[in-house]
């Protein structure tokens, strides 16, 4: 648990997220094939226990998605929860989601909450960031950086600085220098 401020990452974002219409979208692309090995990592802030998504895709039968609940980042595949560690309200964690291709692991703070063995069908679809059709985050989203291998396989020191685009990058939301709006860093450059 990080207390008290933000990590004072220079270039860091902030996606504030009171209420269930503010979210982000990143478009359909095969970058984001959830049936191969990923990483998703950011930094989040619940300011509320109610239940709100985080990261995912909303496909109607085959999805996965990042949430918080009741001091809880859980992660669902097809709306069944399958791994999940405690958040505290009001102060800043680091969650990364790795998945290896036959094992999904949580790390909360740089140590591993649960893992989950297993594989299975996702569809490829839009990725929402910070809510969707279930309802939002309550709270602050920062530093999202999407991966196409396991990064993480192991309990790890917290980051000190802000994410960059390294090999694999899929996405890497970050703060366009001198203005109020979000751009996707990663040598795809998604329109955001």
């Amino acid at each position: 648990t990080v207390t008290g401020s933000f990590p004072a990452f220079t270039g860091s974002i902030s996606l504030p997220n009171q209420s269930t219409a503010r979210y982000l979208t990143v478009p359909l692309s095969s970058n984001f094939n959830q049936n191969t090995p990923f990483t998703v990592e950011m930094w989040v802030y619940p300011s509320s226990n109610s239940s709100g998504y985080i990261y995912g895709n909303e496909n109607i039968s085959d999805c996965f998605s990042i949430l918080y609940q009741s001091g809880q980042i859980k992660v669902s595949k097809n709306y069944s929860n399958i791994i999940s560690g405690s958040a505290s309200l009001n102060n800043w964690h680091h969650i990364a989601l790795s998945y290896t291709g036959s094992s999904t692991r949580l790390f909360i703070d740089g140590t591993l909450a649960q893992t989950y063995s297993g594989s299975g069908s996702i569809v490829n679809d839009v990725i929402y960031v910070g809510g969707g059709n279930g309802g939002g985050l309550i709270g602050y989203i920062s530093n999202v950086r999407v991966l196409n291998y396991a990064l993480y396989t192991a309990s790890f020191s917290l980051p000190t600085q802000a994410p960059i685009s390294i090999s694999g990058t899929q996405l890497l939301l970050n703060l366009v220098s001198g203005s109020n709006y979000l751009k996707d860093n990663s040598p795809n450059n998604y329109t955001i």
